[in-house]
């Protein structure tokens, strides 16, 4: 299961809830950082987070998808190691402002795709449009496009006490064609019943 790495973050930041919350606990540099536990090469995955305090300055956190070389105590999207999507709405890649998505705040749930595939990053909140465009579902290829060649998640919070909690399973959401969730489900335990069943009735045949 990915959870924020606890040996891959900054010292600002307080993990709970299993690594799935993070918090900003103290305020040493100006942002704080925390990268996933798992990184993706190749495929298209979703996932989703609560932003459960928003925070003072809504334009500098935020969510979005990094390499291992990802700074932790800069903002992300400050240069091609990066690319994040920030609660004032702004998306940020190399420095430089890629797109203007809808705003969220206390209480929003915010959905990320990222296609590893095509190095391209998207975001919606809640019930509203992919990249705040009826037309821009991540299916159809239109999103930002970030040269992310090991993409990890990335979380970068600002204003002391913010804090965002992570779903990599992307529960409620309905996953736009060709894309699945970060981490897939595990098998429950009636999957794993109905295998063991289906194993039993081939080997009586034998």
């Amino acid at each position: 299961m990915t959870t924020w790495n606890p040996s891959d973050k900054s010292a600002d930041i307080t993990l709970s809830a299993a690594n799935l919350t993070a918090t900003r606990s103290a305020v040493v540099s100006a942002y704080a950082n925390a990268r996933g536990t798992t990184s993706k090469t190749s495929g298209k995955y979703v996932w989703k987070f609560t932003c459960n305090t928003v925070g003072a300055n809504p334009q500098n956190r935020g969510e979005g998808v990094a390499l291992a070389a990802a700074s932790l105590s800069n903002y992300g999207g400050v240069d091609t190691n990066s690319i994040l999507y920030y609660a004032d709405g702004t998306v940020y890649y190399n420095n430089s402002l890629q797109a203007t998505w809808a705003t969220y705040t206390t209480g929003s749930v915010v959905y990320l795709a990222w296609d590893a595939d095509n190095k391209r990053f998207s975001g919606k909140v809640g019930a509203g449009n992919w990249n705040n465009n009826v037309a821009n579902d991540p299916a159809t290829g239109f999103a930002s496009a970030a040269n992310i060649t090991t993409g990890f998640p990335l979380i970068c919070l600002y204003d002391l006490n913010s804090q965002d909690t992570v779903d990599f399973t992307a529960s409620g959401l309905s996953i736009p064609s060709g894309f699945s969730a970060w981490d897939a489900a595990a098998a429950g335990p009636v999957g794993k019943l109905l295998r063991v069943n289906q194993a039993l009735v081939r080997a009586s045949y034998w």
